[in-house]
């Protein structure tokens, strides 16, 4: 868990729109790994397989949680702790803003973009994507592309960019 712990907080920030969900939501993936660690097989690997296990628990949260709260809450303070810090204090503040208007315009898209551009940006191939989500590599070709261009037209829209 240690050596993908990042990763897999990355992923339940897609899915939780709120601090408390988050954690709630990070919470369910950690005990949801442990259990389903026994039954891997290595027909993929690890990482997949981990990544697969957060995404379904992800959509179940979701599915659980759709009429109490909303899953697109603020990207601001609230997740200010997942942004790496850097030594000068200027450049912290200017990195930790663009990284939450990346957030924010993440978490407007669409579920099917969000997932797709969160596992893209966690490095896993085109292949590991389709095994996570259950589509084929086309699709997810196509997913991330969409998902880039309204990813990138939501940064112009908000940001003037």
């Amino acid at each position: 868990m240690a050596e993908h712990e990042g990763a897999l907080r990355r992923v339940a920030r897609i899915y939780a729109g709120q601090r408390a969900d988050y954690d709630d939501l990070l919470q369910e993936i950690a005990f949801a790994v442990w259990g389903a660690l026994p039954r891997f097989e290595g027909k993929s690997s690890l990482r997949t397989f981990l990544f697969r296990i957060a995404h379904n628990r992800g959509i179940r949260f979701l599915a659980q949680h759709r009429s109490s709260s909303s899953t697109r809450g603020s990207a601001g303070d609230d997740f200010a702790d997942l942004v790496d810090t850097q030594p000068d204090p200027e450049s912290t503040a200017i990195s930790r803003q663009k990284h939450n208007h990346v957030v924010e315009a993440v978490q407007n898209l669409p579920l099917a973009l969000r997932q797709i551009l969160s596992l893209a940006m966690e490095q896993l191939s085109h292949r590991e994507i389709a095994e996570v989500l259950g589509i084929s590599e086309s699709n997810v070709a196509v997913r991330l592309h969409r998902a880039r261009q309204a990813l990138r037209a939501l940064l112009e829209k908000n940001h003037g960019r």
